[in-house]
């Protein structure tokens, strides 16, 4: 779950940073000929109206509208009584507390005079909404914006840059202090509480529990017996900026024969990601990893408003965390790293944590 509190640092985040991420989607939303654009929020879909406001919902749900003018509006179904503590945390000019999403937003596009409205991943939002557009008698025209929403993410401004930093940072604390006090097992509620007394407003943490047999992840959500073998993945939210970092490990005080070889391979790989892309270079560079074999790697970023998708192209000056997955005669390893992709040939691509 979230922490209880949910504040703005206006020196992390100030409000300049919101302004010019809105200026740069209005600029793509006159490109395309759009009056108003549209981006729905729940809570395991926080990351869209993050980026814009800063806002981060806990468990209703919300419509931020952003017209070609003036500090953008937040529609929710939340009581009234919690507008107060949207307005000191959201870089929103209003917030319109409604049990009717849909009808207050007819309202308020009236009054505007928009007619072309784009929908960030419209087919993920409630249906409801979308039909109150299609009946409304002033006809607008409905379009999903999402491609343009996408456009507007990256390369990652400095504030989602030192965020996400941030977060990966600790990320890595927690995984070292959970081996403080037993260096053979993990404490897991060690690795929570780090991180949340870090200021983190979300971590989830999976655990793959015998790499010996399966790769897979699962949630921590309890006890769980650790094998010869283990992966512990962390999902990280600091300020709205979300990444994940994941490590392997083996029990009962035995030789972590792979520990050095994957950090020498992501040292290696990562840094020739110069410029976006795809993945091919993260393969180039498993030359180096004797006698673990590659098996695959995802890239996940945020494009849209899941904070953590996979990503089809590296986009330049993204912010992405990378899943690899390896292979050796024992079984499997994994490792999840954060990194920031570099804009252009000349500049390598950096580990997040390190920064």
């Amino acid at each position: 779950m979230r922490r209880g509190l949910l504040s703005w640092s206006k020196d992390d985040l100030p409000e300049a940073v919101f302004d010019g991420r809105v200026s740069r989607l209005r600029g793509a939303m006159a490109k395309d000929g759009l009056d108003a654009l549209l981006v729905y929020t729940n809570f395991p879909r926080p990351a869209g109206i993050s980026y814009l406001t800063h806002f981060v919902p806990y468990w209703s749900q919300c419509l931020l509208v952003v017209l070609p003018e003036g500090v953008p509006t937040i529609i929710v179904s939340l009581s009234k009584r919690v507008a107060g503590w949207i307005k000191e945390t959201a870089h929103v000019s209003e917030v319109i507390s409604t049990p009717n999403i849909g009808a207050e937003l007819v309202a308020l596009l009236d009054g505007s005079g928009a007619k072309s409205i784009g929908m960030v991943e419209m087919d993920k939002t409630p249906r409801p909404i979308v039909q109150a557009l299609i009946d409304a008698a002033a006809g607008y025209e409905v379009s999903d914006a999402s491609d343009l929403f996408a456009s507007i993410r990256n390369p990652a401004d400095a504030a989602e840059i030192a965020l996400s930093s941030r977060a990966a940072r600790m990320a890595a604390d927690a995984m070292v202090a959970a081996f403080t006090d037993n260096a053979d097992k993990p404490d897991l509620a060690v690795i929570e509480r780090t991180i949340r007394e870090a200021g983190a407003e979300d971590v989830f943490m999976d655990i793959a529990p015998d790499l010996t047999q399966n790769p897979r992840y699962i949630r921590a959500d309890k006890p769980i017996e650790l094998g010869a073998r283990y992966a512990i993945r962390l999902s990280v939210a600091y300020d709205g900026s979300w990444i994940r970092y994941g490590r392997s490990f083996v029990s009962g005080g035995a030789t972590n024969q792979g520990e050095a070889v994957i950090e020498g391979y992501l040292a290696e790989a990562i840094k020739n990601l110069s410029d976006g892309g795809d993945l091919k270079p993260l393969a180039s560079a498993a030359r180096i990893l004797d006698p673990l074999d590659l098996m695959g790697v995802i890239a996940e970023g945020c494009i849209g408003c899941s904070p953590l998708q996979v990503m089809p192209n590296l986009p330049a000056g993204a912010v992405v965390s990378l899943g690899f997955t390896f292979k050796d005669d024992g079984g499997f390893w994994l490792a999840d790293e954060p990194a920031l992709l570099s804009s252009n040939a000349a500049e390598p691509a950096q580990r997040l944590a390190l920064l």
